[in-house]
């Protein structure tokens, strides 16, 4: 990990004016405490000359009475931002828009600066728990109830991963120490907390020493699970004090928090009420309403919470910190309340947000999180929050976590099989195939050398016909879901995963056009979804209905692949999110049937849907490069080759640069070669055309099975090269065409006919 990882991006440059001649001693301790680039000055044209020599922006500290001397500051474009430090409370420069807050004393100007700069911006999401169907996945929530939802299962994590150990201390503090490693005085603190830390002492690490508050809120702010996963031991440590100090004798019924929130954040919660709204850090409070404002400060994001207790015993854990002198009340992170109203207040110019904080939503959002770990597969402890980030479609950081989690494991842990399948399977999301392929088989050898159960072999087996099948190698995939399927009677869910296995077996079969297998496998596969009862509604029947529709429309027909395609699309819209990429696939697919159907408008529509939504998700270019193939034959059957061409020759890159070094062969470049090969016959470039297509012959040659309807459809387009060329090797190519046919396709099939009627053209002619 690199300095770069936690640095501070909004981190500015500080000066202190201190013209008053204020005891700075203790002041300027803590003051670098929180800031690595502070200057102080006690002339003002020395200070205003270092601020307008620079380019940086900077936040003025000035401690002074005089007016003139604030003006002066202000006037410089880049002073960002002023904090007053006076003796005396009097009405002078309050409208000055640059500055932030008037102070009276040294504590709270620097829990204000901390407040705003360093460690006490506070991250919020909210959760809308009526508006989430039943069947919601955890990867199908929107962006900020994907983020709510992360913060409660990351609570439960977080809390059980192991962390009383001196590894896990030692973990924490090199990222300490590789922050601060140009700061001797950080550096010195950090050596004297290695030293002297225990858990009884956390709380006060925590409340005074800040370069904890800064590494850690900023941890949770950017959910950096590098470092939230090495500060573990001290977030456990810190959770636990705060359990066991949770204050029961006159409780607080109110308490306040001031700080600042983005614009957005403030349109968020606005537009929340009644809504759950977590706190995703340790959140600090004050029973103080004016200490409060003062932390707010007084900008157009200046925000006030006020949050009221109800049900104390059963309410989120807090304990009082009964040294500060300012009646801090410190929650554990992920408090959750619900949002009761929002206003801005005109005479404190701040936004006053009203939170309840009771056991009735403790209850609800027990139900939430037990609804969604219900859908995490059994799992290592360890791994659950990896698990949880890659359902929730967060594959970097889940990869990440997960190879954090590989440094710390010896190489004959337990779980080191089940951590090398679990990597495996996010870097086969990410369509990273060679390194999905190499962690399933470290995870085989793994079990081999060390014992497995029939569990972990079904699953290893699986994953990798999974890869082999997404790499364009059908012949091992369907080798390997075998070997899967030799163990799935021992494994503990038969139904769901024999269902999944053979539903990957019954696809691989259409893939290899063995389509009489793939038909008859998928019919099957219909009487098993009803013996075993499976809800209307589960994901399995999605899988199972585009697959029967795609092998349906391989062989050509066109109005059983449509019913199949708009069950499994019913399905998707009640369950998923309307962005879910399944919803993209089929979409895609149905487009072609349409296409095959010569329903141009119904064609494009669905290829513009499929096309919108991997554009919303940001999804990878081979998506991409599936809906421009289908874009492009949609340009090609009506003629309009320039726009024809410019798309599959998009694909065609794509593909040549994903698929290639993985496997040459892959069948996908294949089909490219012969739309782009299609288009050059249609316009007579008959060299270019026998280039594309026998470009494709080599690659399906070496990667399908020798009677595969693909090789019938390059020999046909060859044939017909020939045949325009008045050469009697179109009859050759036309006959090896029907001969595929004959075996592979159905009697009434479309692309039979036109290879039998292309025979018996060429036959009546009088080729050379």
């Amino acid at each position: 990990m690199t300095n770069t990882t936690i640095s501070e991006d909004f981190l500015k440059h500080f000066v202190w004016l201190n013209i008053q001649n204020h005891r700075i001693e203790s002041t300027l301790l803590r003051l670098n405490r929180l800031f690595n680039n502070l200057k102080i000055f006690d002339n003002i044209d020395e200070c205003s000359q270092h601020v307008q020599s620079s380019t940086n922006q900077f936040v003025a500290i000035i401690s002074s009475d005089d007016c003139d001397v604030v003006d002066k500051m202000s006037r410089m474009d880049n002073i960002d931002s002023i904090y007053l430090l006076r003796k005396i409370d009097e009405n002078k420069n309050r409208n000055n828009s640059k500055i932030y807050g008037i102070y009276y004393s040294e504590n709270t100007l620097l829990r204000s600066l901390a407040n705003r700069f360093n460690t006490d911006h506070i991250p919020v999401s909210t959760f809308n728990l009526n508006n989430i169907p039943t069947q919601t996945s955890i990867r199908n929530l929107n962006k900020n109830s994907g983020k709510f939802l992360w913060y409660q299962l990351l609570i439960e994590i977080i809390l059980r991963l192991p962390s009383q150990t001196e590894h896990a201390k030692k973990d924490m503090i090199e990222v300490c120490r590789q922050y601060y490693e140009t700061d001797r005085v950080q550096l010195k603190y950090i050596d004297e907390f290695e030293k002297s830390y225990n858990a009884n002492s956390v709380i006060q690490w925590y409340t005074t020493d800040t370069f904890f508050y800064r590494l850690l809120n900023k941890a949770f702010r950017s959910q950096n699970i590098d470092i939230i996963y090495k500060f573990r031991k001290f977030i456990s440590d810190l959770h636990h004090q705060i359990t066991q100090g949770k204050q029961v004798n006159n409780p607080p019924r109110v308490v306040y928090r001031g700080q600042t929130l983005s614009q957005t954040e403030i349109e968020l919660i606005q537009n929340s009420k009644d809504d759950l709204i977590s706190m995703n850090s340790f959140l600090s409070t004050t029973i103080d309403r004016n200490i409060a404002l003062i932390f707010a400060g007084n900008t157009q994001e200046s925000v006030l919470f006020e949050i009221w207790i109800d049900d104390v015993l059963e309410t989120a854990p807090f304990t009082t910190l009964k040294d500060s002198g300012e009646g801090e009340i410190l929650f554990s992170f992920g408090t959750v309340c619900r949002i009761l109203f929002v206003e801005k207040s005109l005479i404190e110019n701040v936004w006053i947000i009203k939170l309840k904080l009771s056991c009735e939503e403790n209850n609800e959002l027990k139900r939430l999180r037990d609804h969604y770990k219900n859908g995490l597969d059994k799992t290592t402890d360890l791994f659950e929050l990896g698990l949880c980030l890659w359902k929730m479609g967060d594959n970097d950081r889940a990869l990440n976590y997960y190879e954090l989690i590989n440094k710390d494991l010896p190489n004959n842990h337990k779980a080191k099989g089940q951590l090398f399948n679990v990597i495996g399977i996010a870097y086969n999301d990410k369509n990273m195939f060679d390194l999905a392929l190499k962690n399933y088989e470290l995870a085989l050898h793994f079990y081999n050398q060390n014992g497995y159960s029939r569990v972990e072999m079904f699953q290893i087996y699986s994953n990798i016909g999974s890869v082999c099948d997404d790499m364009g190698k059908y012949k091992e995939a369907l080798q390997n879901y075998r070997y899967a399927e030799h163990h799935d009677h021992h494994i503990l869910d038969p139904s769901q995963k024999s269902l999944k296995l053979k539903a990957n077996i019954a696809h691989v079969y259409t893939k290899l056009g063995q389509y009489k297998e793939a038909i008859s496998s998928h019919e099957n596969l219909i009487k098993l979804l009803e013996q075993q009862q499976l809800p209307t509604l589960h994901p399995t029947r999605i899988i199972v209905y585009n697959n029967f529709g795609y092998a349906y429309s391989q062989v050509g027909e066109s109005s059983q692949a449509v019913e199949y395609y708009e069950k499994a699309i019913k399905i998707l819209e009640q369950i998923h999110h309307p962005d879910h990429i399944l919803l993209a696939r089929i979409y895609n697919n149905l487009g072609v049937v349409y296409l095959d159907q010569k329903l141009f408008s119904k064609a494009f529509q669905n290829f513009q849907e499929a096309l919108k939504i991997c554009e919303n998700q940001k999804l990878d270019e081979l998506e991409l490069a599936m809906i421009y193939n289908n874009i492009g034959e949609y340009y090609n059957t009506k003629e309009e080759y320039s726009d024809a061409l410019k798309y599959h020759e998009t694909v065609l890159e794509i593909r040549k640069r994903l698929l290639s070094p993985l496997n040459k062969n892959h069948s996908c470049i294949a089909i490219t070669l012969n739309n782009i090969g299609t288009i050059y016959l249609a316009n007579c470039v008959f060299d270019k055309a026998m280039q594309y297509f026998e470009q494709a012959l080599e690659i399906e040659s070496a990667s399908l099975p020798v009677d595969h309807p693909s090789l019938a459809t390059t020999y046909s387009n060859i044939g017909r090269v020939y045949e325009l060329c008045h050469s009697s090797k179109a009859l050759e190519y036309y006959r090896m065409a029907c001969e595929i046919a004959e075996t592979k396709l159905y009697p009434n099939n479309v692309y039979r006919n036109i290879y039998e009627t292309n025979l018996k053209r060429a036959n009546e002619l009088d080729l050379e």
